[in-house]
C-alpha cells in the first residue's frame, strides 16, 4: 500500500500537466511538509551536536536563528500551503529524504572548515535552498516551463532514492539518509573515544 502510494505520487508529479497537479497543487502540499522535515533535522542537528562536542568542547549551536525560522516556515505553510489531495506521510518521506541527505552532507563538509557555524547554519540554509523553489510556483510563475521536472524533481526526490531506484520506482526513500547518518555516528563515536583516550 505504501509503495503503491509512493508511485502513484511519483507518477503524478512525473505527468504534472493540465489533466495532473499543476505546479502550484505540488509546491503547496510541499510547503505544507516544510515545518515538519525542518524539525525533525534540528533533532539530528542536536543530537550531532552534542556528540562532536565532545571533541570541540567550544563548538556552539544557537538557538534563534533556527527558531524564527522554524516560526516562519509554519506561518508560511499555515497560510500557502495545502495539501490538494497528497499523502502527508508521502510527501514527507519523498521530500525530507532529500534534504537530509543534503544537510548531513552539507553539515560535514562545513564542519571540516567551520565548525563553530555549522550547527547553527546547516539546516537553515539547506531548507532555503530546498524551499525557495516553492514561491514560484505557488505564483504560478512556473507553470509549463519545464522547471520541476528540470530542477525541483531532482532536488526534491533524487538525493534522498535515487541511488536505489531502479525503473523509475522510487521504493526506498529514507534509506540513503539512513545509511550517511549511520556512517556519521560511526565517525564522531571513534573521532570522540580517540580524543578521551588521548586525554587519559
Amino acid at each position: 500500500m505504501k509503495r503503491n502510494a509512493i508511485h502513484f505520487l511519483i507518477l503524478g508529479i512525473l505527468l504534472a500537466s493540465c489533466s495532473g497537479p499543476t505546479d502550484k497543487e505540488i509546491g503547496q502540499s510541499v510547503l505544507l511538509v516544510v515545518p515538519t522535515a525542518f524539525i525533525i533535522s534540528i533533532g539530528f542537528q542536536d543530537l550531532f551536536f552534542r556528540l562532536w562536542k565532545r571533541k570541540w568542547p567550544d563548538l556552539t549551536m544557537l538557538w534563534l536563528p533556527n527558531s524564527v525560522f522554524f516560526v516562519t516556515l509554519v506561518i508560511l505553510a499555515f497560510l500557502l500551503g495545502h495539501l490538494n489531495g497528497f499523502v502527508y506521510q508521502t510527501t514527507l518521506m519523498l521530500f525530507g529524504s532529500s534534504y537530509l541527505t543534503i544537510l548531513f552532507i552539507v553539515t560535514r563538509i562545513w564542519l571540516a572548515f567551520d565548525p563553530s557555524k555549522a550547527f547553527t547554519w546547516a539546516a537553515v540554509l539547506t531548507m532555503l535552498l530546498f524551499a525557495i523553489p516553492i514561491f514560484p510556483m505557488i505564483l504560478g510563475l512556473t507553470q509549463g516551463t519545464g522547471f520541476f521536472g528540470g530542477f525541483v524533481f531532482p532536488l526534491w526526490v533524487l538525493p534522498g532514492s535515487g541511488l536505489f531506484s531502479s525503473g523509475g520506482n522510487f521504493e526506498y526513500p529514507g534509506l540513503l539518509p539512513g545509511l550517511i547518518f549511520i556512517a556519521l555516528i560511526v565517525e564522531v563515536l571513534i573521532k570522540t573515544r580517540k580524543k578521551n583516550n588521548t586525554a587519559s
